[in-house]
């Protein structure tokens, strides 16, 4: 009879304890899963829009300049998740970016990990991401600056490196008045970049940095270069959305892993065609943008922004680990974004283009630089970051 009426005590016991374990997890996830990074396979409808493609192959122009076909908002849509979003208030559709920042917006976005818990996020009149508007009188620098979310800032306005990089100049020369227009936006890759040169030269910036993520830019250009160039891609859908599918849940940071640089060492290591059309294509793009830079007598830098992935694995460990297993890989089949980012670096500077490459900065710091959250660069990254360039714009400007 006693182990009878023990027996209620027991269940709220064992229920107690499951309720406790389910709080945990969800408190995982709210921190974990808040990237805000979607993984879309679009190779389904690239194929489609190929096929559907009339009039032939698309025109190169003299055949040296880089392959493109304007794209409608419907088209633009395939390729860029943000503007399927049904009641999307943020982006808007844009011709020659494909799609940017709605301006005049304004947002509370919730942070924990940072210390003041949050931020405003603030696009200004003319779309770049600021608290202020445009300079009413030219100043005596402007830098115009195009990336991806590390970019953007996952950091309050002020923390951002084109913030940061206007302080460091107030600070070496108050005489002088500098502007950073930071037109980054998550979701974009190179062509997107491009597409921000093209769109604002008319500001007449004298620097143009643009800034290529290198845990998923390479990949992610490869979809669209495909079809601008009319070439199919390998279709793996099936299993490798599984295999996705399974990773994003297989611990607390496979998900941010994954997203931030190792999927992309997954989809490198099984399809050499994809190594090879994302070195080609990120070199093409990025060799028109040195030459509209040229034409438009504008100081072109380059700035490397590794995925934490390459540069301080101790902090995401366990989501490596995570989704090497998932993908049936080991440590020695990873190293695809090094490689291909060495390469790419490598020709970009032997053709004279001015190159910053955050890796040895990077390694050199101990502390943490991307947020456990989400894996995206933090404020002492983003300020490592200003540092690094405002050295480099200062020594060819000297000049």
């Amino acid at each position: 009879m006693a182990r009878v009426k023990r027996l209620p005590l027991v269940l709220i016991l064992l229920v107690s304890v499951a309720i406790l374990l389910l709080f945990r997890e969800l408190r995982k996830r709210r921190l974990y899963d808040s990237s805000g990074v979607d993984m879309v396979d679009v190779r389904e409808d690239v194929e489609r829009l190929i096929s559907e493609r009339t009039g032939g192959p698309p025109v190169a122009g003299d055949g040296t300049r880089l392959t493109r076909i304007p794209l409608d908002e419907e088209t633009a849509k395939t390729f860029f998740p943000a503007l399927r979003k049904e009641g999307r208030t943020r982006d808007v559709y844009d011709p020659q970016t494909y799609f940017r920042n709605r301006a005049d917006y304004r947002s509370e976005r919730k942070f924990r990990l940072h210390p003041d818990g949050g931020w405003t996020v603030r696009f200004n009149h003319a779309g770049f991401k600021s608290e202020r508007e445009l300079a009413e009188t030219p100043p005596d620098l402007r830098v115009l600056v195009a990336g991806d979310s590390h970019s953007e800032g996952v950091v309050p306005i002020p923390e951002n490196y084109c913030s940061q990089l206007e302080v460091l100049y107030l600070a070496s020369d108050p005489e002088r008045s500098v502007e950073a227009l930071n037109a980054s936006r998550g979701g974009y890759m190179l062509y997107n970049y491009l597409g921000v040169l093209e769109k604002y030269a008319e500001l007449e910036p004298d620097v143009f940095v643009m800034a290529i993520f290198g845990g998923n830019d390479f990949a992610e250009t490869v979809p669209l270069y495909a079809y601008f160039e009319g070439l199919s891609l390998d279709d793996r859908r099936e299993k490798w959305g599984l295999k996705i599918a399974y990773a994003r849940r297989a611990g607390p940071g496979s998900g941010q892993a994954l997203a931030q640089g190792m999927h992309q060492e997954a989809l490198f290591h099984y399809s050499p065609e994809w190594r090879e059309l994302a070195l080609a294509a990120s070199l093409r793009i990025t060799t028109e943008v040195a030459v509209q830079c040229a034409e438009r007598d504008i100081e072109f830098v380059l700035l490397y922004i590794p995925p934490a992935t390459d540069v301080q694995q101790q902090y995401c460990a366990d989501g490596i680990a995570d989704v090497l297993e998932v993908f049936e890989m080991t440590p020695e089949d990873r190293g695809w974004t090094e490689r291909i980012a060495d390469e790419y670096l490598d020709t970009l500077r032997a053709s004279g283009v001015h190159v910053v490459d955050l890796r040895p900065a990077y390694r050199a710091t101990e502390e943490r630089l991307y947020w456990k959250a989400d894996l995206h660069i933090n404020t002492r990254a983003h300020r490592i970051a200003a540092e690094e360039l405002h050295r480099s714009i200062e020594s060819f400007l000297v000049k």
